[in-house]
């Protein structure tokens, strides 16, 4: 999980993006947009300090406006989104080859992480491994399932689409399921926001359920912002960081680590189950509240699931939010007006921060 970022202001941190991105492209020239945030967000760019791909895109459209940069999108079904320099005098033939070059390296990628057998899919069932190896010690039930394809919870049927695992918390020392831990995975290798799409088609899924049984909803992703950990206690979700994008070691490991040398991504090869994942079931679910008011004496997954339980019904007038076509202002409107409902409708403290 990134961290606030409170020793800038957020124009100041828009202004290091604009400073480390201009650097980059000095540098390599023509760069695929997530390689730009693997560099400059994940890794942090030489000496610059890591700017959250929030305050980067800020940054990139402010360049762009000015003309300092060129932004590009090819016209595939998944295009590839480059920037540049302008063309520099008597350069454009040399640039253009680099274009080309970089954006069909680029376009592997993008295969990779569309094949589900080496990422999708894998990094569910890498979670449902990892679920599995550890249910005992951390007091859990995974029933037997179809990884992806869970249509119904405790009766329930699902109309916005299937889960990707199901995991029941056990009321230890009693043999009976307490919870359901409905769990998307999203291996994704951008950042995840509190207005993300992908977020939302969890929160919606598990908001239709919690209208009639006990959930606890828990995305697994790759990197999330502060704010979506301060989102998740206070409407109670949880969320799980991988670390890096999940890869089946299927690929040839000179292939992949070719692809990280040339683009800097946060990805691995993995295979079985994942620490992040094992550590968060066994240690995370039944630990007492974090000082988020007020203090209880209780697992931390049985606050999120009353939250959750609670909050269902406004989650479920904003269900627009799990939609990629609502974007721009009309997103940041819609997200404004369902933080205005939550804090309305909560009858806890807000840890607020969203």
């Amino acid at each position: 999980m990134a961290r606030a970022q409170a020793k800038h202001t957020p124009e100041e941190w828009v202004e290091i993006g604009r400073a480390a991105l201009l650097d980059l492209l000095v540098d390599r020239r023509v760069v695929p947009w997530p390689e730009a945030e693997g560099r400059i967000s994940f890794r942090g760019w030489k000496n610059f300090e890591p700017v959250q791909p929030l305050q980067l895109n800020r940054a990139r459209r402010a360049l762009v406006d000015e003309g300092l940069i060129v932004a590009e999108s090819t016209e595939h079904q998944l295009p590839v989104t480059t920037v540049r320099l302008p063309f520099e005098a008597g350069g454009k033939r040399e640039l253009e080859r680099v274009r080309g070059k970089r954006r069909k390296d680029y376009r592997r990628y993008i295969a990779w992480a569309q094949d589900g057998t080496l990422c999708g899919k894998h990094a569910e069932r890498v979670v449902l491994e990892s679920a599995s190896a550890v249910a005992s010690e951390a007091g859990l039930w995974v029933p037997p399932q179809r990884i992806g394809e869970l249509q119904e919870v405790n009766g329930v049927v699902l109309s916005r689409g299937p889960l990707d695992v199901l995991v029941h918390v056990l009321a230890v020392p009693e043999p009976r399921a307490d919870a359901a831990l409905v769990i998307e995975v999203k291996n994704i290798h951008s950042w995840v926001y509190p207005w993300t799409a992908e977020l939302w088609e969890l929160l919606v899924k598990a908001a239709e359920l919690a209208e009639e049984t006990d959930v606890l909803p828990l995305l697994v992703c790759v990197r999330a912002a502060y704010q979506t950990n301060q989102l998740a206690k206070d409407i109670g979700f949880f969320a799980c960081y991988l670390g890096s994008q999940l890869f089946n070691p299927d690929i040839d490991p000179g292939e992949f680590q070719a692809m990280v040398d040339e683009f800097g991504f946060a990805i691995i090869r993995h295979e079985g189950p994942h620490d992040a994942v094992a550590t968060y079931l066994t240690r995370t679910l039944r630990r007492t509240p974090p000082m988020s008011p007020p203090e209880e004496d209780i697992p931390w997954y049985r606050r999120q699931v009353r939250r959750f339980k609670e909050l269902a019904p406004v989650i479920l007038r904003y269900q627009t939010l799990a939609d990629g076509a609502l974007e721009g202002q009309a997103r940041s409107a819609t997200f404004k007006a369902f933080r205005s409902d939550v804090h309305s409708a909560s009858t806890w403290p807000a840890v607020g921060g969203w």
